[in-house]
């Protein structure tokens, strides 16, 4: 095992071990919120690291197969530090409070459904890319597709001295399967890929579907933060039994976002004449 493998384990078992006694000391001094923020950083530190240590990035975490920043792993993450670690404060408020069954808090059916559709996007998505991966494209075609990538700019279009290197641009980490494109490597992921294309057509354009997505679930997502944040500073003595409901409106809103990214992630493009069927 090496020294990295062997730091990131004794870190891992350190917030094992750590996270009990920070949430007991902030429950005992009524200070319910901050244990709930602490856990949050302590799930959030424990993903950054296991991100730093499988793909070299601290953003390994986002980092999906094709080397991309996955806007539906982004969102299935939101809601699972924010709930679970929720859930873990309140059931260390409820063991401080001699709650008969401490763990017996209930979480409303539309934050299981909001996680579910979370959840669909994110095993849809790779089903989705990997049918458009199997469509043939004419390499030629494919490579000068890859330059919309390259923005223009005075270092690309100038003259390279004689000897020197010219300066890498984007489309050199750029490959295809197919009409799909992703990064060559994790080091080229980038927060923009949150909200771009997938396909040779559209990976250098806003994806309005994503951007819709994106701000739908920020918008539900905060505003069920606010809520868990008011029930914590509000906590009752005998116990927490039970989560703040979300809107139907907002199941509505995040269920048509979700629905919509999944279609138009279906949809059949032309590759920008790179298509060869």
């Amino acid at each position: 095992m090496s020294s990295t493998n062997k730091f990131f384990g004794f870190v891992a078992i350190g917030v094992l071990f750590t996270l009990p006694f920070v949430n007991c000391w902030l429950v005992q001094i009524r200070h319910v919120q901050c244990a709930w923020c602490a856990t949050m950083l302590f799930m959030l530190g424990f993903c950054l690291l296991a991100g730093k240590q499988l793909s070299r990035r601290w953003l390994g975490m986002l980092i999906d197969e094709r080397n991309v920043i996955s806007l539906s792993r982004f969102q299935m993450i939101l809601w699972t530090i924010v709930v679970l670690s929720a859930f873990i404060a309140a059931a260390f408020y409820n063991v401080f409070n001699n709650v008969d069954s401490p763990l017996a808090i209930a979480i409303p059916n539309h934050i299981w459904l909001a996680m579910g559709i979370s959840t669909a996007s994110l095993v849809g998505t790779p089903l989705i890319l990997a049918q458009k991966s199997e469509k043939s494209v004419n390499p030629e075609n494919a490579e000068a597709a890859k330059k919309q990538f390259d923005p223009p700019s005075e270092a690309q279009t100038s003259p390279v001295p004689e000897g020197q290197t010219p300066p890498p641009k984007p489309s050199d980490n750029i490959a295809n399967k197919g009409p799909v494109v992703y990064n060559k490597r994790p080091e080229n992921a980038a927060w923009t890929d949150m909200v771009t294309g997938d396909e040779l057509s559209n990976g250098a354009h806003l994806d309005l579907a994503k951007v819709q997505m994106l701000f739908f679930t920020i918008a539900i997502i905060v505003s069920y933060i606010y809520a868990i944040w008011r029930l914590f500073g509000f906590a009752p003595a005998d116990g927490l039994i039970a989560f703040p409901d979300l809107d139907e409106s907002a199941i509505a809103l995040l269920g048509i976002s979700h629905s919509g990214y999944l279609v138009n992630k279906a949809v059949p493009r032309s590759v920008a004449a790179t298509d060869t069927q």
